[in-house]
């Protein structure tokens, strides 16, 4: 009787252990998604202003360059294919720019340039 009864404490005292453990197995598991998430959202948040700033200056040169020229739809894919570097490069030079010919002719001096030097750090 004595050890049926140790037998069945040890048991109870198992069961109960595994339960604690599988609670707080669970608890670090949504510990971990809920880092997650704020990670995310923090990451996804930086990703948004920055493409936000992007969007931001590809119109400003847009609505510079219109008061000078009229821009075509080419010209407008141009401008919104650029990354932030070559936008960078484009707006120190746009006081050059007067014509859809000399637009063309920087956007692909700045391109050329960008790749140039990717390829050098990339031999590197």
């Amino acid at each position: 009787m004595m050890e049926e009864k140790k037998v069945d404490f040890l048991r109870d005292t198992s069961l109960a252990i595994a339960r604690l453990r599988a609670k707080f197995d669970e608890l670090d598991y949504e510990l971990e998604i809920a880092e997650s998430r704020l990670e995310g959202k923090r990451e996804g948040k930086h990703e948004g202003r920055l493409e936000g700033k992007l969007e931001g200056q590809r119109t400003l040169i847009k609505l510079v360059l219109g008061k000078r020229m009229e821009l075509s739809t080419e010209n407008e894919k141009q401008i919104d294919s650029l990354d932030e570097q070559a936008l960078l490069e484009l707006t120190q030079v746009i006081d050059t720019i007067y014509t859809s010919q000399d637009l063309h002719h920087q956007i692909q001096t700045i391109t050329k340039q960008n790749s140039r030097a990717a390829e050098t750090i990339l031999s590197r």
